[in-house]
């Protein structure tokens, strides 16, 4: 990862793609790389980036794991 401006370039290594995120979705993909593999909900990632959960934060959080899972930067874990 690199800090342009007030984006964030990602490397993907796996597939060899790079992708500039925004500043809300890197501190995501930050808190999900940096914890052990767990299934988290949008209410518990709202309330470990911002220590707060309402359901218009939970949506967008949502919307911001279904576009990491399109890039190939996360992938949803087996129920």
């Amino acid at each position: 990862m690199r800090l342009l401006d007030e984006q964030q370039l990602v490397f993907n290594e796996l597939t060899g793609d790079t992708h500039l995120l925004s500043f809300s979705g890197q501190e995501l993909l930050s808190v999900l790389a940096q914890s052990s593999p767990q299934a988290w909900t949008s209410a518990a990632l709202s309330q470990a980036l911002l220590g707060e959960s309402d359901a218009a934060l939970e949506a967008r959080i949502t919307q911001n794991l279904n576009y990491l899972e399109q890039l190939g930067l996360i992938e949803q874990s087996p129920s």
